[in-house]
């Protein structure tokens, strides 16, 4: 659990309507570590979303400080970014195995290593792996069906 000090003095900073860059600056300066600071601030946004009523929609009253406006905005989700890529990527790469593999292959190859640059290191590994290996075989096997068709 974080120093109740620290968590004090980070609210009155924020009272004075000091910037949380500026307080989190001038506490790094101190010696205290990033994540006492990171997790100071996470307790106060919880207390303030704890203490309203009518949820997300209220508006905070004039003259409150920017951080305040901050809180009430949604943070995406950590790990579900990239997610859509590898999804999209392994998708490609069973249409390639079936249709049209020079098209879907290379589009599956390069969403997979989008989705590893976001963060979804297993998913998109996959979807490169998967779009490599279908893209050979549907060209293995359109090769095979042009020799036989018109041999």
């Amino acid at each position: 659990m974080v120093n109740q000090q620290l968590i004090d003095y980070v609210k009155q900073e924020l009272a004075k309507g000091n910037s949380p860059e500026k307080i989190s600056a001038d506490l790094l300066a101190q010696g205290w570590k990033k994540i006492d600071i990171d997790y100071a601030f996470d307790e106060l946004n919880m207390e303030k979303s704890d203490s309203q009523t009518s949820g997300p929609s209220q508006l905070p009253e004039k003259g409150q400080p920017q951080q305040y406006y901050e809180a009430m905005i949604p943070v995406e989700k950590k790990g579900s970014k990239g997610m859509v890529e590898g999804i999209i990527s392994v998708t490609c790469a069973v249409i390639s195995l079936i249709f049209l593999p020079i098209i879907f292959g290379p589009v599956g190859i390069v969403l997979g290593v989008l989705a590893r640059k976001k963060g979804q290191k297993t998913l998109g590994l996959v979807g490169i792996i998967l779009s490599s290996i279908f893209l050979a075989l549907g060209v293995i096997f359109m090769v095979l069906i042009i020799l036989t068709k018109y041999h």
